[in-house]
């Protein structure tokens, strides 16, 4: 159905589809999910988060497992234009409930970041991806939260092996010099990223950009991973 169509068709005759139970939900701000859903989430306790250093706050809203974890594998490997809608709304509304303590405008909270910047990828594994996963939950984020998106500022200039197996400080070592960033005017940047778990890549990515000029940089991730002794680990 084209989209010009879509638009004018009332919800009543095209409702919203919850995409965990297939029961019709009210429109809201997330209509991708009915509110029993939600609330069964791994929603992560502690969703504000103590950033690695050179990042000033760190936002993640869920915990990297059960369906959160299945929406990741889906966007980062089968480029799921859904799963980055409904991970990059989620992470927007947390923000905005983060920031601005609740409220839906800028008084009493915290001043959201001027940009947005996604973790850039190598040009090795964007050409194997097919895309970049965290461009895909910017364009969401900035679109909920009225913020532009850079997605040539950043570049990472060191492909470096995968991640998953290694400890943080192998992961900042593979980091070393990966990322370059253009000149930045005391702008407050906002990193968007699908996971965190030892905070290494933001840790680099926030030397990267404060070296060139950005004031401060916030890490805004969809998932991290749980504690290894926590509850949620096991």
């Amino acid at each position: 159905m084209r989209p010009s169509i879509r638009r004018w068709i009332p919800t009543s005759l095209f409702p919203h589809i919850c995409v965990l139970c297939d029961q019709v939900c009210p429109a809201q701000a997330n209509g991708d999910l009915c509110e029993h859903c939600r609330r069964g989430l791994p929603w992560n306790p502690a969703r504000d988060l103590n950033g690695p250093p050179g990042v000033t706050r760190c936002v993640s809203p869920l915990l990297y497992q059960g369906h959160p974890r299945a929406w990741v594998r889906r966007l980062k490997f089968h480029q799921g234009l859904a799963e980055a809608r409904l991970l990059g709304t989620l992470l927007a509304e947390t923000v905005l409930d983060e920031y601005f303590d609740g409220c839906r405008n800028n008084e009493g909270g915290q001043a959201l970041p001027d940009v947005l910047v996604p973790v850039p990828l190598s040009l090795r594994r964007l050409a194997g991806r097919g895309h970049n996963q965290a461009l895909s939950l910017a364009n969401v984020i900035g679109r909920r939260v009225s913020r532009p998106v850079k997605r040539r500022h950043v570049r990472r200039v060191r492909h470096g092996v995968p991640q998953r197996a290694l400890s943080r400080k192998q992961r900042l070592n593979n980091l070393t010099n990966a990322f370059v960033s253009r000149p930045w005017q005391g702008e407050r940047v906002a990193v968007i990223d699908d996971v965190i778990t030892t905070g290494a890549t933001l840790e680099a990515l926030a030397h990267c950009l404060l070296a060139a000029g950005a004031s401060e940089v916030h890490g805004w991730c969809a998932t991290r991973t749980p504690e290894p002794h926590s509850p949620a680990a096991g």
